[in-house]
């Protein structure tokens, strides 16, 4: 609360900004093994924030390229010389007014990607990337930066002046932004494939292709290799919506019940079902949009359509927020 206190009117302000700097170079979805470090020295009450290897480069933050004041950043904790695991520490990495960056930080491009080609290259942007055009992406190193304690985020986990370490009862707690970000996916995956298939079927009941033994052309949604395409799009996005909403109320009747009782049934049969959904769900909506694109023949891969943005946009889906075989594996 004392956080919240101290840091959320900045950021309602906008005098400063915030990414979640939790995926490296060489980890992703294996949190346990992210390799940053922050010792705790009782003396000063001070975490050292530090990246020992090329490996533990912070790679993908969001609004880490150009944005970002402070990040939220997750580190493996060492306490005279016990590692308690990884732990999430608030990190100012430039300065409020002229925005550069502060000692002991590192930002920078890691050079250009598939499919998109921006105007410039900023400090801390990752460069074009297939589709997500809009998300500043960027990469961090620190070199022994020094923090407070009070920066160590302690709803959940906690380390007093003395370097006394102690925990949630439950420490799948700190997995609910997670869950709830993968929520946030489900939504965006029935939104994206309904405004595919709305653009295909409405071509299709428009575009003429061939005459029937009457001389009349015939729109290319009463062939039914058209509607072989379109119908079970049409489908699952009914299905997505429905599920979706019902997965939204027992999601926030899963944090009620933590937040007021302490009460973590519910999580692992909802991690359960998300992760499933998540993996599914992008993978058929990704895969809905290229049939609506070529459903809609060579005019589907003009970008005039629309289809082509939304593969695009969609397409990292697949990807981030948890690799999508390794949560198919987790239902």
């Amino acid at each position: 609360d004392k956080q919240i206190e101290k840091y959320l009117d900045d950021a309602h302000s906008l005098k400063i900004f915030g990414c979640y700097a939790q995926t490296e170079l060489g980890h992703g979805s294996d949190v346990q093994s992210l390799e940053t470090t922050a010792t705790y020295d009782p003396a000063t009450e001070e975490f050292t924030i530090h990246s020992p290897t090329i490996s533990s480069t912070k790679w993908w933050p969001g609004e880490l390229g150009v944005f970002a004041t402070h990040c939220v950043t997750h580190a493996q904790l060492i306490v005279m010389g016990v590692n308690y695991g990884v732990q999430t520490f608030i990190v100012q990495i430039r300065d409020v007014e002229t925005h550069q960056p502060l000692k002991g930080i590192t930002v920078g491009d890691i050079g250009p990607k598939l499919g998109y080609t921006t105007k410039s290259i900023t400090v801390g942007d990752i460069g074009p990337k297939l589709g997500y055009t809009t998300k500043d992406n960027g990469f961090l190193r620190f070199d022994n930066v020094k923090i407070p304690r009070e920066n160590m985020l302690m709803r959940y986990a906690k380390i007093s002046k003395s370097g006394e370490f102690s925990k949630a009862a439950n420490e799948k707690i700190a997995y609910a932004t997670m869950l709830m970000v993968r929520m946030g996916l489900l939504e965006e995956a029935y939104k994206f494939l309904s405004s595919a298939g709305t653009i295909a079927l409405r071509y299709s009941a428009f575009r003429k292709q061939f005459r029937d033994e009457e001389g009349q052309e015939r729109v290319i949604l009463d062939y039914q290799l058209q509607l072989n395409k379109l119908v079970p799009i049409l489908a699952n996005t009914y299905a997505m919506n429905a599920t979706y909403k019902k997965l939204y109320n027992g999601y926030h009747d899963m944090m009620k019940r933590i937040n007021e009782k302490q009460d973590f049934s519910t999580m692992n049969e909802f991690h359960s079902i998300l992760a499933g959904c998540k993996s599914f769900w992008t993978w058929d909506a990704l895969n809905g949009i290229e049939v609506c694109r070529q459903a809609c023949g060579g005019h589907g891969y003009s970008s005039y359509s629309g289809i082509p943005l939304l593969f695009d946009g969609y397409g990292p889906a697949v990807t981030f927020e948890g690799d999508n075989t390794v949560m198919a594996l987790q239902t």
